[in-house]
């Protein structure tokens, strides 16, 4: 899938509003990730006010694209489930969707960036989350104002061991 090669992390976007039909293909493709046991323990927090913007970049090492990209998205999980692996599905999950949210993004001819430094406690209370919620990680999206640099990847030699 060519949007998996071609992803990259922007940094700088226009001043253009995303359509509505682009905004719900998006989150369509997070809803439909996969989770475990089909918990789909996760929600999704779309902020388009610049005002909230503003504030969750202070709170986000004031990473001045969230405040640039005309959408924020914040992936939430709604419970505490650990897998019986010892791994909490609580963070997997929404991952899974927030993966997945980026790579239709750059189908639709969108550009993110993952962000997963910032305040949990101030951005849920700026948010109004409900104590037992997690935030998990936010991205804003829009339009690219830029080629993002190419990346470096380690060989598939590097990082592969088959075991017989």
């Amino acid at each position: 899938m060519k949007e998996i090669d071609e992803r990259r992390s922007v940094r700088s976007y226009q001043n253009k509003e995303v359509e509505e039909e682009k905004l719900i293909a998006v989150l369509n493709a997070g809803r439909v990730a996969p989770s475990a046991r089909n918990r789909q323990m996760w929600h999704f927090y779309v902020i388009k006010n610049p005002d909230i913007k503003k504030e969750i970049t202070a709170l986000s090492r004031n990473q001045e694209m969230i405040e640039q990209a005309p959408i924020c998205i914040v992936v939430s999980a709604t419970d505490d489930y650990m897998m019986s692996c010892k791994i909490p599905a609580y963070v997997v999950d929404p991952t899974l969707a927030l993966a997945n949210i980026m790579l239709e993004a750059r189908y639709q001819g969108l550009g993110t960036c993952w962000i997963g430094s910032f305040d949990q406690d101030a951005l849920k209370a700026l948010l109004k989350l409900p104590e037992e919620e997690t935030i998990i990680g936010l991205t804003p999206l829009g339009y690219p104002n830029e080629t993002p640099r190419e990346r470096n990847y380690k060989s598939i030699d590097e990082i592969v061991t088959y075991i017989d």
